[in-house]
């Protein structure tokens, strides 16, 4: 195992001793939510209910995806970290029939076409060489199957991120690479997958930062600190801290719809912080 594979196992070992996506998928964090919301809608239109279905999720952490799917077929969680799939199997104990397999993406231990449905997110950024990771994909994957991909696309921000060409860059999120839509078009293309559907998500993210910034430093005004000694909330907590958890959960439910009404007009769907692929495999 090389260096940086080393490091890898390492970083996301240690971060298996924490329900990653638990912390991950909270109700601020609206894109994580609409990335999930968005691979399992379409997830379930595919499979609808055909049993025999089977489906790997490649970088799986503890398999929340495989759980909302309720697959009825084979469900298989592939992940480096054993922790993150120790995890895994005390969360889809429901599943029919759940598998757990700790491998490298670049090298996945599976049979050619053993999967009707691939699920990848998140991922790709991670690795050393994600050319080789989707041509293990698309090895593994069925004629007429269906990738889920989902991937960071900062070249296609309105600034784009400058990332490191050293072989050995890893951020404080342990990610290798930035993607542009283009480039992750023209990979799955290239190892034969038709993409179907392809969703920009946060296409606003340089303004989000800054108001994320503001609300971080959100304070109460004088009228709600007078009423907040006159009255307390259910929970015994301040009124101005009632107020101030109205205020936000107002703010990142809105920020959810607007984003998902922006995404739609053209100049702006280039643009984004994230993308999902819905690609079929043709061959």
């Amino acid at each position: 195992m090389s260096d940086i594979k080393k490091h890898l196992k390492k970083f996301y070992d240690e971060e298996g001793f924490t329900d990653y996506q638990a912390k991950r998928y909270t109700e601020g964090n609206f894109f994580a939510n609409r990335i999930r919301d968005e691979i399992i809608t379409i997830a379930k239109k595919k499979i609808n209910d055909v049993k025999g279905y089977n489906m790997i999720d490649i970088g799986s952490a503890e398999g929340l995806y495989l759980r909302e799917i309720n697959n009825k077929g084979i469900s298989l969680c592939l992940d480096l970290s054993y922790p993150k799939l120790k995890r895994a199997s005390e969360k889809t104990d429901g599943l029919a029939m759940s598998y757990y397999v700790t491998a490298d993406a670049e090298y996945l231990p599976l049979r050619q076409g053993a999967f009707n449905g691939v699920i990848c997110t998140e991922v790709l950024e991670h690795l050393p060489d994600p050319e080789k990771a989707i041509k293990e994909i698309a090895y593994i994957t069925r004629k007429n199957g269906i990738l889920f991909l989902s991937v960071p696309t900062g070249k296609d921000r309105m600034r784009p991120i400058a990332v490191s060409t050293e072989p050995n860059y890893m951020t404080e999120s342990g990610h290798l690479h930035e993607f542009s839509k283009k480039e992750i078009r023209r990979l799955l293309e290239k190892k034969g997958f038709h993409v179907q559907h392809e969703i920009t998500i946060d296409v606003l993210g340089e303004i989000r930062g800054l108001l994320n910034k503001f609300f971080r430093n959100f304070k109460a005004d004088k009228r709600i600190s007078k009423i907040n000694n006159e009255y307390k909330d259910s929970q015994g907590g301040p009124a101005s801290s009632m107020a101030k958890r109205f205020l936000k959960r107002l703010y990142f439910q809105s920020w959810m719809y607007l984003d998902m009404l922006l995404s739609k007009i053209p100049i702006l769907r280039r643009k984004g912080h994230y993308a999902i692929f819905v690609a079929e495999k043709l061959s």
